[in-house]
């Protein structure tokens, strides 16, 4: 008897659900009334719409259907608490249209009002006309204009083994003055390419370097090995202590983790870091002998994280730095360009989302985790003795750290 209880009562459930229908749970009341619109913008790729909702509580919003250059339909649908919406995606400057119409409620629609526009150049136009191919060091160079900060892809392409061109890497940007590299390539010409496209899938024809091929300059990572660390060993411990800008301070902070002596950052692993005591930054900083005579050509740094809680463009990792060099060793006090040093060069990490401090975007991970390339004036000279010093971290705290720091070049002698 329980079974058959039970039977009848999952059967009703069954055929009470079946019996539901998937309406609007308001009544329909008939179209409502057409928008008015009121002016058209052209912008990048598209057209800013700008309409006057009929007075009526039951309307809800208002949607525009489309159609791209590709055939594909698209569209976008703005509430009632606005007044206007952007129409994005064309590549073109030719007059394109779009439909317009209300909806309530209901889900009933209103009569189609026809709005015809003729977009500005895009951001994928405006990058493609901007994109550059450099000769650089270790491989090739891109650097383009993005204006408009669209999200866009980037995708590079360089010279295999057997003469074929193949993609190589793939990369998100949304940065103005954007840029990019492929590494690993000795001194022999090479073909490379790139590929531009953006999230409503239009794609630039491939991009090629106007000379056919590019040469990369000879380039070799310095030996780790080489590095020694200058004076830290004789420096106070005091975690409070504040020194002057003239002077190094100490990078071997023991903290509560292992592992991150003032060599940590030298030592090839990112799970290691080199860290200043407290109340050292602005003005952190360490000097190194290198050991032979090197002409640099970039600096690579990694920043600092955790598994379990990503810190990166956060609390210590720096931000702002400057490097200084010296082909014979100066003085290890006093104003740096007196005691002979040479700026090299004023440095950023660039946080690509340009998202508030806390928001990490999957753009940000993935840069983060390639690491950071601080790229040197080639009209630079040779230098034996590097000093770093550190004016920012992202989280405006006063201590800092590297978890990497590798340096690239030629070595002269």
């Amino acid at each position: 008897m329980k079974k058959v209880f039970y039977i009848t009562i999952l059967l009703s459930v069954v055929f009470s659900c079946s019996e539901k229908n998937l309406e609007p749970i308001n009544e329909k009341t008939g179209k409502p009334d057409k928008v008015t619109v009121m002016e058209t913008t052209p912008i990048a790729g598209g057209v800013r719409i700008t309409y006057e909702i009929p007075n009526s509580n039951d309307i809800l919003g208002v949607k525009a259907i489309y159609t791209l250059q590709s055939g594909k339909q698209r569209e976008v649908v703005s509430s009632y608490y606005k007044t206007s919406l952007e129409i994005k995606g064309y590549t073109d400057e030719k007059v394109h249209s779009a439909t317009l119409y209300t909806f309530n409620r209901a889900l009933e629609f209103s009569d189609p009002v026809e709005v015809s526009f003729t977009p500005l150049k895009s951001a994928i136009q405006k990058v493609v006309e901007s994109f550059e191919f450099l000769s650089d060091f270790g491989g090739v160079g891109f650097r383009w204009k993005n204006e408009d900060k669209e999200i866009l892809n980037f995708e590079f392409l360089g010279e295999n083994d057997k003469g074929e061109l193949q993609t190589v890497e793939i990369i998100s940007s949304q940065l103005a003055d954007g840029s990019g590299a492929l590494r690993g390539y000795d001194t022999n010409p090479y073909r490379f390419g790139a590929i531009v496209s953006d999230r409503y899938e239009n794609y630039s024809d491939t991009l090629y370097p106007k000379e056919g091929v590019i040469t990369p300059l000879f380039e070799e990572q310095l030996d780790r090995s080489k590095i020694e660390i200058l004076n830290n060993n004789t420096l106070p411990q005091g975690a409070a202590l504040i020194y002057p800008y003239e002077n190094d301070v100490r990078w071997d902070y023991p903290g509560w983790a292992s592992g991150n002596s003032a060599y940590s950052m030298f030592d090839g692993s990112r799970d290691t870091w080199s860290h200043t005591y407290i109340a050292t930054v602005p003005g952190a900083a360490f000097t190194i002998d290198l050991h032979c005579l090197m002409k640099l050509s970039r600096i690579h740094t990694f920043q600092r994280d955790y598994n379990y809680a990503p810190r990166v463009y956060n609390q210590g990792n720096i931000e702002l730095f400057e490097v200084w060099g010296a082909q014979d060793q100066p003085i290890m006090n006093g104003k740096w360009e007196e005691a002979g040093w040479i700026k090299i060069g004023d440095f950023k990490t660039i946080k690509p989302s340009g998202s508030p401090l806390g928001t990490v975007t999957d753009e940000d991970f993935t840069v983060a985790a390639k690491g950071h390339d601080f790229t040197i004036d080639i009209t630079s000279p040779a230098v034996r003795y590097i000093r770093v010093k550190v004016n920012r971290t992202f989280g405006n705290v006063s201590n800092c750290y590297f978890a990497e720091v590798s340096f690239f070049g030629e070595i002269i002698d």
